[in-house]
């Protein structure tokens, strides 16, 4: 461990500089008058002796840098040196050092916000299983090029559909929470059976809805976030079966969601800490075809099916329901996107596609009244499509 100790050492002689250098002098001094001593002995003169002791000893400010250097840290000295040098020179000309400073923190800033978009759109993946096989079903008309689905709709989508191994819908719904404990308002989401399957997510503890308890007059129940489990009722497992009032209803906890886990993945704030069933939501939604009320509707592709075909499936299956229910339906047309914003590998949304799927349901769904919004659409990169900000402010991203 001697370099530990020599390190040691030598910084601690950066903080007795002065000290050191008083050392240094008192020695130098010492060294020259003993071989002044030692040529006066021999017979020189006074004035002969000291230049022939400073010949002998050499460079005396080449000797002391040379101890300076032995004794300290000569890169942290030299640093510091010049840290203190821009200083001055900052000090002397304020308007450039104004100029400066805010050039660095505008360039700094600018290359943070872009590695964090980096970083949460390409770099970090879901975490959620094959993230690429996750897409958002959206609807549109002339008016809206994207919109919420209709609950009865999905609900066609969900029996019809064959390109999708699995669908579900979500909406998010705050709620008042009156106990146990200390009453608050809390961020919550209602979601279809099946939910946590589609994101291939587990559960720390518990089941997911089943289809009974998703449907209107079904047992109320509850699957509550970790973070709500780990303060409300201290990890414990016996916390399923409990009563959660919620807008003065009791809800079971049936369970437990992994550490970490938010539907937004990009956006903290709004973790769900209750999840309840969508069906049993308000029926005055879920019965009326007409109202798009922020139901999202998210989809697990089946093996081998690609966006495309999955795209030309679901508008056949909406052109049928566009004929059956006319009045509800009107004009509304159906596609498909990635749930994550920029997929990297290829299988869903591959670097450069363009969005002819959605051009495919766009021209099915308008005919000839297809307007300039649906052609514009149609040249947008799928991923691109699925970036921009939904209805209701963004919270229709998905991604991470």
């Amino acid at each position: 461990m001697d370099w530990l100790r020599i390190f040691a050492s030598r910084l601690w002689g950066l903080f007795r500089r002065r000290n050191l250098d008083k050392d240094l002098e008192a020695e130098v001094r010492a060294h020259l008058e003993m071989l002044t001593e030692e040529n006066i002995r021999r017979g020189m003169s006074p004035e002969e002796a000291r230049y022939a002791a400073r010949r002998e000893f050499g460079g005396l400010e080449q000797a002391k840098e040379l101890y300076r250097d032995q004794r300290g840290l000569p890169f942290l000295e030299t640093l510091l040196q010049d840290m203190r040098y821009a200083l001055r020179m900052l000090r002397k000309s304020p308007g450039f050092t104004a100029v400066a400073v805010l050039t660095l923190a505008l360039g700094i800033g600018a290359n943070t916000a872009m590695f964090s978009v980096m970083q949460g759109v390409v770099l970090t993946p879901l975490q959620y299983v094959n993230p690429d096989r996750l897409v958002m079903v959206w609807e549109n008309n002339p008016r809206f090029p994207r919109t919420w689905a209709s609950y009865p709709n999905f609900r066609d989508w969900q029996r019809s559909a064959r390109s999708f191994q699995q669908m579900a819908a979500f909406r998010e719904q705050g709620v008042d929470f009156a106990g146990p404990g200390t009453p608050e308002h809390l961020n919550g989401k209602e979601i279809s059976s099946g939910f946590f399957s589609i994101l291939g997510t587990e559960l720390t503890l518990g089941r997911e809805f089943s289809p009974e308890e998703d449907r209107y007059g079904g047992t109320p129940v509850v699957i509550i976030s970790n973070r709500l489990w780990r303060n409300r009722f201290d990890d414990s497992p016996e916390a399923l079966g409990k009563s959660l009032a919620l807008e003065g209803v009791d809800y079971t906890i049936v369970g437990v969601t992994p550490l970490g886990f938010r539907l937004l993945e990009d956006v903290p704030e709004d973790d769900a800490d209750v999840y309840t069933p969508l069906g049993q939501s308000d029926p005055l939604i879920l019965n009326d075809r007409a109202a798009h009320d922020r139901i999202y509707a998210l989809a697990r592709l089946a093996p081998g099916v690609t966006l495309a075909q999955s795209q030309a499936e679901i508008s056949t299956i909406q052109n049928g329901l566009d004929q059956l229910y006319p009045d509800a339906n009107r004009d509304m047309g159906i596609y498909i996107v990635c749930a994550r914003r920029r997929a990297r590998t290829g299988v869903c949304c591959p670097r450069g596609a363009w969005s002819e799927s959605y051009a495919f349901g766009a021209a099915a769904a308008y005919g000839k009244r297809a307007s300039f919004s649906a052609w514009r659409w149609s040249r947008t990169p799928v991923c691109d499509i699925g970036s921009e900000i939904g209805p209701g402010g963004g919270l229709g991203k998905l991604a991470a």
